[in-house]
């Protein structure tokens, strides 16, 4: 399902050349901290700004047979001291969006200062819930920080198996009532749903999280092999071991629905080349795109350490301290957090050193800027803008 010509990154509005998509004038996810910067370059320059993925609690209150972060009998949760000291290490180290995720998020009471206090620093900012602790005045604290997006998760083809699988009952209800709360504050809410064997036909699971009151939805990736970081977002449940054809067949029929662009039963946010790499993945075969974990997507801890990412055991620093920044050639995983985004950060990446290369007289090497890979990338920066996320 490759992109052609006639896609919108290369015709929609007349956008014909990069420039438009990767720096616009109006869109948050691309130009990050340039909303309290006069300089719109601000989130590309240089291969583009960093993701980093801050656990802000390791604790759970409910127990997902998806994840193990409830199996943890000492559960840290980050002090607002902490947070604003770890916000202020990123926003210096070329970080342009955070995703404050856990464990339950919503267990940190804290976490309102945490959104505003990054607002104030110019970030992107993200966070999350399993969907237990919707009340509306939480939510309304978290719109007044100033909080870009918030997803709630949701996996399960129908209520009963959704409250089964995670151990929490009239959970179904709670996060119906929690989009409709979303709905009336005006806080951008969507949908985060872990690919897995309780899904079933992902056109009827489209159609369910409708009902629900989703717009948008983002699909994520299995992890079910013990992660060698101190996250704990994995479980070896039968739910989770996947073939690869049974995940090539699921991401088919996501394929199909984003194709609609929204106009069927709900907007698929992903990415296309982060879908067809995650295809190839589960395959064995390497992806289009190489993972960018190490340097432009971080994982930090609750002890404020960063990772690689969740599945290594890789530190590369602390909060405070020098980072060891850079990629290694490694498919060990797919995780959604890093592998969406890799297509986009080798645009930016290229683009970057085209541009430098061009405006330096060097033609042969600014040339790269034509490499066909790069249309690819193009389209998915351009889903990206456009993923209604922010």
């Amino acid at each position: 399902m490759e992109s052609s010509v006639n896609d919108p990154a290369w015709s929609s509005s007349g956008v014909l050349t990069p420039i438009g998509v990767i720096y616009p004038t109006a869109n948050p996810i691309l130009m990050g901290s340039s909303r309290s910067s006069n300089d719109p370059f601000d989130f590309a320059r240089g291969g583009g700004k960093r993701i980093v993925n801050f656990t802000v609690t390791d604790g759970c209150n409910a127990s997902c047979v998806y994840c193990s972060f409830h199996r943890n009998r000492s559960p840290r949760i980050v002090g607002l001291a902490e947070a604003r000291a770890a916000i202020d290490f990123l926003a210096e180290n070329d970080v342009g969006v955070l995703s404050l995720t856990g464990g339950e998020p919503f267990l940190n009471p804290d976490l309102p200062d945490m959104v505003s206090y990054a607002k104030e620093r110019g970030l992107i900012v993200l966070t999350g819930t399993n969907g237990t602790m919707l009340d509306e005045g939480r939510l309304a604290a978290l719109r007044d920080a100033g909080l870009d997006a918030m997803w709630i998760s949701c996996e399960s083809a129908d209520a009963r198996t959704f409250e089964e699988n995670r151990g929490v009952p009239g959970l179904d209800g709670m996060v119906r009532e929690g989009v409709r709360a979303c709905g009336r504050l005006g806080l951008n809410v969507f949908c985060i749903a872990l690919i897995n064997r309780s899904m079933g036909d992902v056109h009827v699971f489209a159609s369910r999280l409708a009902s629900m009151g989703f717009a948008s939805v983002k699909f994520d990736y299995p992890m079910s092999f013990p992660l060698q970081s101190t996250y704990m977002g994995w479980s070896d449940s039968p739910l989770l071991r996947l073939s690869g054809e049974e995940m090539e067949r699921t991401i088919r029929q996501v394929l199909d629905i984003k194709s609609t662009g929204g106009k069927g039963t709900i907007r698929v946010i992903n990415p296309v080349q982060g879908l067809l790499g995650a295809i190839e993945h589960y395959h064995g075969r390497r992806p289009a795109f190489r993972c960018t974990a190490g340097e432009k997507v971080l994982y930090l801890d609750t002890h404020l350490e960063f990772y690689r990412c969740p599945a290594l055991p890789d530190v590369l620093g602390e909060v405070g301290g020098d980072l060891r920044l850079g990629t290694i050639d490694c498919e060990r995983c797919y995780y959604q957090g890093v592998r969406d985004f890799d297509a986009f950060y080798y645009l930016l990446s290229r683009f970057d050193e085209g541009l430098g290369h061009l405006l330096s007289g060097r033609l042969d090497r600014a040339s790269r800027l034509l490499e066909p890979r790069l249309r690819l990338a193009l389209a998915d920066a351009w889903d990206i803008r456009n993923s209604g996320l922010v």
